[in-house]
């Protein structure tokens, strides 16, 4: 019996070789990639072009990632060299207390209740302000536009079905997403003008202040302001306390996300970077370093043993993940000893032959250099797990000079259905739904 006509030879690959000469955009979808490009064909550099994706995958990929969502970013300076997080994490609002969710035992899914403070905003904000060359106003066209009206693809048309009956749950979330009771169809035009006006406003504080100060920088400040100061803020606290929900106008007033350094470590030779344990992108940086400790060099690419190793690696990772990591602005977290690799190499000779079926915490406070907090660690089993969440895109831009620009936006809403505070048109996340809801761990 002959062999199977083969349609692809070993090593080929069914996505096209795209090479180009005045930078790369690659996102989750064409909207996102091509306000990318809008953006850097107009001279602007690889941050301005990432916000502007990022805006536009915020209105277009509204299942993975929401304006009211996370974006958490990294971004390389080739001319000095530096590389900087963005916290474009949302923390959860002042009157959000465990006990407020005693009675369940677990946050809900989505809902006035779902989300953090809204990040998105400030973090494309503060990113265009350290590293663009460009206004809000600016790089927010593309997204504007977009939100006046897209065409409708079926992915997300499919997303719009499933969700339908969640969602109705909330009045201005349904009316947004499903005009006159009726499922947006594959190749509509679909328009969101509430959105489209909230972006008009911020946009419009950014112009007018540049056109009176000439001061950029001032003048994001301005756009950024009107989002979590203004009428904006108080549409959404209101809607929030109306709604049942325990965020406040205050909570977007006072909230102020930060640049920082990025956890990294050096592992086969190359310098990686993630954000901050505030996220669990060290996690990677985590299970790269056991695969190192543990030879995986030395294996053969895809083999057993090389795939057994990744997948231990992987395990031990996000069980220290779960155990250790948090917000360093509230918990201790033993961020020295999770990336040593003195603790990389005690973690992989727990692995053996045979795939572990168990959860295994390692003790990274002995490579910590400090003494371990009192009460120490102790595993626990929540009432109740977290619920899942499928709510991820990925924005990469690098430009002509080299620069490059990283941010993970998150936070939609493909479970649970949608809220959008008031007539903001900006759906809340469901980040919130991740929260350990135990004081002691």
């Amino acid at each position: 019996v002959p062999e199977p006509t083969r349609l692809v030879s070993a090593g080929e690959t069914l996505r096209p070789e795209i090479v180009g000469k005045f930078g790369i955009v690659a996102a989750g979808r064409h909207y996102a990639v091509e306000a990318g490009i809008r953006i850097l064909m107009a001279g602007g550099n690889a941050t301005d072009a990432g916000v502007a994706a990022v805006f536009a995958a915020a209105v277009t990929e509204i299942s993975h990632v929401g304006f009211g969502g996370e974006a958490p970013t990294i971004i390389f300076d080739k001319k000095s060299g530096k590389i900087v997080a963005v916290n474009g994490q949302g923390v959860a609002p002042a009157l959000a207390t465990p006990d407020k969710f005693a009675k369940e035992g677990i946050i809900p899914g989505n809902g006035p209740n779902g989300g953090t403070v809204p990040a998105m905003v400030d973090a494309m904000s503060l990113a265009l302000q350290h590293n663009g060359t460009m206004t809000l106003d600016q790089v927010m066209q593309p997204a504007i536009e977009l939100a006046d009206g897209f065409v409708m693809y079926n992915f997300l048309a499919e997303v719009f079905v499933s969700q339908k009956k969640a969602t109705s749950k909330y009045q201005t979330a349904y009316d947004t997403y499903y005009p006159g009771g009726k499922l947006p169809q594959t190749g509509e035009i679909f328009r969101q003008p509430n959105l489209a006006r909230t972006m008009r406003t911020i946009a419009a504080a950014d112009k007018a202040e540049f056109a009176k100060s000439k001061d950029r920088k001032k003048a994001i400040q301005a756009g950024r302001d009107a989002f979590y100061k203004g009428d904006i803020a108080r549409t959404i606290g209101a809607a929030m306390e109306k709604d049942g929900g325990l965020m406040r106008y205050e909570d977007l007033a006072s909230y102020k996300g930060k640049i920082e350094a990025p956890a990294t470590t050096k592992v086969f030779g190359y310098d990686v970077y993630k954000g901050g344990f505030w996220s669990q992108g060290p996690a990677m940086l985590m299970a790269l370093s056991i695969s190192e400790a543990a030879g995986i060099q030395q294996m053969v690419p895809g083999s057993d043993p090389y795939l057994h190793t990744v997948a231990e690696s992987i395990k031990l990772a996000f069980d220290d993940r779960n155990a250790f990591f948090g917000d360093p602005d509230f918990a201790k977290v033993p961020m020295k000893g999770l990336l040593s690799k003195d603790y990389a190499a005690d973690r992989a000779r727990q692995i053996s032959p045979k795939a572990s079926l168990e959860h295994r915490y390692g003790d990274p406070w002995k490579f910590e250099g400090v003494a371990r907090p009192t009460p120490a660690f102790t595993p626990h089993v929540l009432k109740k797990p977290p619920i899942p969440t499928a709510d991820t895109t990925a924005i990469e831009v690098v430009d002509k000079d080299g620069n490059l620009f990283s941010c993970t936006p998150s936070s939609g809403w493909m479970l649970g259905g949608a809220y959008i505070a008031g007539d903001t048109g900006v759906p809340m996340s469901n980040r919130m739904t991740v929260f350990d809801l135990d004081p002691e761990s």
